[in-house]
């Protein structure tokens, strides 16, 4: 596009040639255009190569944070992993229907329920079927040697009661103690050594068992039996058994 109006830059670069200068003067003119010059294009050269690298590391740093908080949150949305009261909200209010009683999923710090099974009073009928009554309890597996429970077993169990949650692992009739298991009773079921854990009677005792030795705490919480069972596999097993015990009761109490 043409201009035909003289511009504001032609009146002051005609200014400048109007004037006389000495050569050192020229020199000292020229000095300070060269560095106004060169300046920018400094700034400019270290703004193209730090910032690249500042967004590289604020990006890395915004990945590996916010990536601790995204797989956190996976972690707390699945249950099978994350272990927590929360977990067994539903369960619990499945149960508690059931037995019209208050029924509470002991948490352990360690170890996520694998299965709970909720078998019910009754009698064979002809034809090999199995008339319910009512139900008797619940079964909670936490920890299994390994899964022992074949198709013929599984149809029976489920003929006899309902799997509440997870998945079958054991036949809790032919494997009465797991590892870590926990039966939750509609009866009064009470044995063992008294004892008092956290303000609670609770009933202690060990169970000799072909080869396994067993431990086995038991109380009364909301007119239902609670028995937790430990097979013994080393020396911390009772202190284990104990501290699961001990950690529930302080979850109730709270």
């Amino acid at each position: 596009m043409k201009h035909t109006e003289e511009s504001e830059f032609d009146r002051e670069f005609r200014s400048y040639e109007s004037m006389d200068m000495m050569e050192a003067d020229k020199r000292e003119v020229f000095s300070r255009l060269m560095n106004s010059v060169e300046l920018p294009q400094k700034k400019r050269l270290f703004r193209d190569v730090f910032n690249p690298v500042v967004s590289a590391i604020l990006a890395a740093a915004f990945l590996m944070v916010g990536g601790y908080f995204v797989a956190n949150q996976i972690l707390q949305e699945d249950p099978v992993q994350q272990s927590s009261p929360a977990a067994y909200e539903g369960v619990e209010k499945q149960l508690s229907d059931t037995f019209n009683k208050e029924v509470i999923i002991p948490n352990h710090p360690k170890y996520h329920a694998q299965m709970i099974w909720v078998p019910y009073s009754g009698s064979s009928m002809g034809g090999g079927t199995y008339e319910r009554d009512r139900p008797l309890g619940a079964t909670i597996i936490y920890k299994a040697e390994s899964n022992t429970l074949d198709n013929k077993d599984l149809e029976k169990l489920r003929e006899m009661g309902d799997f509440v949650y997870g998945k079958p692992v054991i036949n809790p009739f032919k494997d009465i103690h797991s590892e870590i298991r926990v039966d939750i009773s509609n009866v009064n079921a009470i044995s063992g050594e008294e004892i008092d854990i956290e303000g609670t009677r609770v009933y202690y005792k060990e169970i000799e068992m072909d080869t396994d030795r067993y431990i086995k705490y038991n109380f009364l919480l909301n007119h239902l039996t609670y028995s937790f069972s430990h097979k013994v596999t080393g020396p911390e097993t009772p202190t284990e058994a104990r501290a699961f015990v001990t950690s529930f009761l302080k979850q109730v109490n709270k």
